[in-house]
Order: C-alpha cells, then sequence, then structure tokens
C-alpha cells in the first residue's frame, strides 16, 4: 500500500510540474488527436523549434504523449498523439469518461485517419492566416470540441467555425474532409442528410442562428466535378450554400475563397 502511494504521489508531482506550454501542447492535441511537430510549433507561435523538441521530449518520456518514431525522415516532421499519463490531466479537468478511453486506442488508429486528422489542423492554420489579412477573428470548433452538442447532425462535421469581421458580420460554416477510397455514394449520402437537416429547421430554431454554409472537402478533382452534378440534383433551392473544394488545392494553397467553388 505503502509503495501504491508513493507511486501516485510520484504521478501528481509530474502532473504539477507541467510547463504550461506542455499543457497547451496536451490540449491542442486532445483537440485535433494528431500534430506534428511543425503545427505544434504554429500553434504555440514560438520562435525555438529546439524548446518545442524539448518539451515535446519531456511529454513522451512521461508517456503523455505518444510519439511515432517511423516518421523520423528529415523531411517528414515528427506526429505525436496522446498517450495514457494524459487522462490523469483531462480526468481533473472533469472531460467524459468516453473522451478519455480513445487515448487509449489513439496510437493505433489508422494512417488514414491520422491524414485526415492532418488536413483538418491545416485548416485551421490557413484559416487563422486569412483572419489576420482581414483583419477578422476566427471561432473554431473541431469534431471534440463538438460532442454532446445539441441539435447538431449526427455524426458532428469535422469543424464548426465562425469568422467575425470588423463590421461585427458573423460568418458561419460546417466543414467535412472527405476521406479516400470509400464509396462516393457516401459522400452522396452526407450531402443529402445536410439537406434534410437544413430542411428540418433544427438548427435555426434552436440554436435562433442562420444555417451555416456548408464547405465539402473532395479527394479527387474527379469526385468534387461528379458530387457537384449529384448536389444540383439533390438541393431544390439554393440553401444550404455549398461550396466544394479538393484536398490537393487545400494543402497547396490553404482554404480562401479562391479554392471554394460555390454549386450555384
Amino acid at each position: 500500500m505503502k509503495k501504491q502511494t508513493q507511486q501516485n504521489n510520484t504521478k501528481q508531482t509530474t502532473i504539477l510540474k507541467l510547463k504550461q506550454r506542455q499543457i497547451e501542447i496536451l490540449e491542442l492535441t486532445f483537440r485535433f488527436r494528431f500534430l506534428n511537430t511543425t503545427h505544434i510549433q504554429n500553434l504555440l507561435n514560438h520562435k525555438s523549434k529546439d524548446k518545442i523538441i524539448k518539451w515535446l521530449n519531456e511529454l513522451v518520456e512521461n508517456h503523455y504523449l505518444f510519439k511515432f518514431y517511423q516518421q523520423q525522415v528529415p523531411s517528414i516532421p515528427a506526429l505525436y498523439c496522446l498517450d495514457k499519463e494524459s487522462i490523469n490531466y483531462f480526468r481533473a479537468k472533469e472531460i467524459e469518461e468516453k473522451l478519455l478511453k480513445r487515448i487509449y486506442k489513439e496510437k493505433t488508429l489508422s494512417v488514414k485517419f491520422r491524414t485526415h486528422c492532418l488536413l483538418l489542423v491545416h485548416i485551421y492554420i490557413s484559416l487563422q492566416s486569412l483572419v489576420k489579412t482581414t483583419k477578422a477573428t476566427l471561432t473554431f470548433y473541431t469534431k471534440t470540441d463538438l460532442d454532446n452538442i445539441n441539435h447538431l447532425i449526427e455524426p458532428a462535421p469535422d469543424s464548426y467555425f465562425i469568422i467575425t469581421e470588423k463590421n461585427k458580420m458573423k460568418k458561419r460554416y460546417f466543414l467535412e474532409a472527405y476521406e479516400p477510397y470509400k464509396p462516393w455514394k457516401t459522400y452522396k449520402w452526407r450531402v443529402r442528410q445536410y439537406i434534410n437537416y437544413h430542411k428540418s429547421d433544427d438548427w435555426q430554431d434552436n440554436t435562433k442562428k442562420p444555417f451555416p454554409e456548408l464547405i465539402l472537402i473532395c479527394p479527387t478533382k474527379e469526385i468534387q466535378n461528379w458530387l457537384a452534378k449529384q448536389i444540383k440534383k439533390l438541393r431544390r433551392t439554393v440553401e444550404p450554400k455549398i461550396y466544394l473544394s479538393t484536398w490537393e488545392e487545400i494543402h497547396k494553397f490553404g482554404i480562401s475563397i479562391q479554392v471554394l467553388h460555390k454549386i450555384d
């Protein structure tokens, strides 16, 4: 019993010694699930890569983060997800148990899923850059942030974000990044689900906010062109507003009006 108490105290001490920047890293990883070194440095807006790596190494050594060592190629930044010891930190913040349990499985998730998560981080970072140029403000919710939100489409979108312009005008968006290698009919089914969700007025009546515009990121240009035709058949009016883009365009240019193709 004495030995167990001593172990628990050691864990608690480790948690208390977490640096503020390390806490930020853990919370960002909880929201986005997978982050690489470049993302973390960008999101922390920190100049010293050496310090970032030192903080990350401490988190990995203490099993707060898991590092994918197979990513150690000079041109590819190391990839991280949460590991088991982070559960103590998030449990103290009263995070729901179902979200804590997923941490045990994070490092076993597929490369496809990791790639999907990394695209969403890239989108978030590009949106941050975009609003800086227009002096707008960004409010960004990941799928994790949206867990248990009432009157939201199920499954939840990959993100919901709001851009507030200098004149206080707000534009709201749901964003979906379609995963490659799925049957094309699943993309069409999801569009139909959004159209029916818009028709139900569930969002509009209960949030008292206009229905967000919809951004769909397609795996290929071919799928984008096909889906554009399907949307025109499914949607009887111009609502909800729908924009299409591709993974390649987003990776190359970030997210902006130039790469978002509106379906009239």
